[in-house]
């Protein structure tokens, strides 16, 4: 079970990039949230955009790898 979880978890396995997205969400969320108590709106707003990008292109990587990853198999490549 261990190494199940290793391989699909770990650094490079199809689930990692689920990790990465949490990660992301949860610092954007605490850093906007720190910054709008600061009185800072404009820069808590910046935080949420570049949360949202950040987290766009590792979704677009991701699926660029399943596409390539299925054009392998499939003798595309």
């Amino acid at each position: 079970m261990k190494e199940l979880a290793l391989n699909t978890f770990g650094v490079g396995g199809p689930a990692a990039v689920l990790v990465q997205l949490m990660l992301i969400a949860v610092v954007g969320w605490l850093l906007s949230a720190i910054a709008s108590s600061a009185r800072q709106g404009k820069v808590a707003n910046y935080i949420n955009i570049v949360t949202v990008f950040v987290s766009l292109y590792l979704v677009v990587q991701t699926v660029w790898k399943a596409i390539q990853a299925v054009a392998g198999i499939a003798g595309l490549n």
